[in-house]
């Protein structure tokens, strides 16, 4: 597979995608789908979107497309992961809730993986012209994405010591609690309104960490696991400290969220976060 060819496509596929977000965005009503979660037209129209934009690279033998929006029309992880070589991992919109009530803190990510693991991956903020993206060995950050200014420069983790002016990205706090030995004054929980919203503060040295927590799917992460590790950021289950190496039926649901909590961070920073942090 040619992995130059296909981030091109994941590029040019977020461009496209972010305009028709920022354009859909002031006329924008929101729906509800099973039950209780976020929909809008907009998560639709990119959804279509991708099936356009990646069906010459699904029409071949080995891929599919993991996406939030047709999820239903895909087999089991444990399938997926056992019948194909190639995954590519769709969130139209992350943070639909707020992108429908005209917030700006919402992004679309396109992940690659190759046989589970993460290969390429591209997470753009639409209303920040902010790309991040992996290409296969290293993570690379767009300032002013699809414009004449963009400039982009080498992604790479940053050694910030973990203190009281610092905070970790970890969506919906009170899932945490706080061993007997912490002291607030060690860091701060921060709350992204979208899970790409987290990540991109992690990877702009705004965090110190981001978690994965079990409420988020593959598609909430799939992207920025790419990014992260060939950024050079660790990311360890919160347990027991397994390493995160690939995406497969083991820590992967059935209705395809993540199984258990992970810390994604610089690796001097693991255990002092880890510590702080208790399920």
């Amino acid at each position: 597979m040619n992995y130059s060819e296909a981030l091109s496509d994941i590029k040019s596929f977020l461009h496209e995608a972010g305009a028709l977000a920022t354009e859909a965005q002031p006329s924008i009503t929101m729906m509800l789908k099973d039950g209780d979660q976020a929909l809008t037209e907009t998560d639709l129209a990119i959804s279509r979107l991708a099936h356009q934009r990646l069906a010459h690279w699904l029409s071949q033998s080995g891929h599919v497309l993991i996406d939030e929006e047709s999820i239903d029309q895909v087999g089991s992880p444990q399938e997926i992961f056992r019948n194909s070589e190639f995954q590519w991992v769709l969130d139209p919109i992350d943070g639909t809730a707020g992108y429908a009530a005209g917030r700006q803190q919402y992004g679309i990510s396109l992940g690659l993986l190759h046989k589970g693991k993460p290969i390429l991956g591209g997470i753009y903020l639409p209303s920040r012209h902010e790309l991040i993206f992996a290409d296969g060995s290293q993570a690379w950050r767009t300032i002013n994405a699809f414009t004449p200014m963009e400039t982009t420069s080498c992604l790479k983790f940053s050694e910030k010591l973990v203190n009281s002016q610092t905070f970790v990205e970890s969506y919906f706090g009170k899932i945490w609690s706080w061993d007997s030995s912490f002291s607030p004054r060690t860091f701060w929980l921060n709350t992204p309104e979208s899970a790409v919203q987290g990540f991109f503060s992690l990877f702009s040295g705004q965090a110190v960490g981001a978690t994965w927590v079990p409420l988020y799917s593959i598609w909430d992460v799939a992207a920025a696991a790419a990014i992260g590790q060939q950024a050079g950021f660790i990311t360890k289950t919160m347990r027991n400290k397994n390493s995160f190496e690939l995406f497969d039926s083991t820590n992967v649901k059935p209705n395809w969220k993540i199984t258990e909590s992970w810390l994604c961070c610089a690796p001097s920073n693991f255990d002092t976060i880890r510590n702080g942090l208790m399920e």
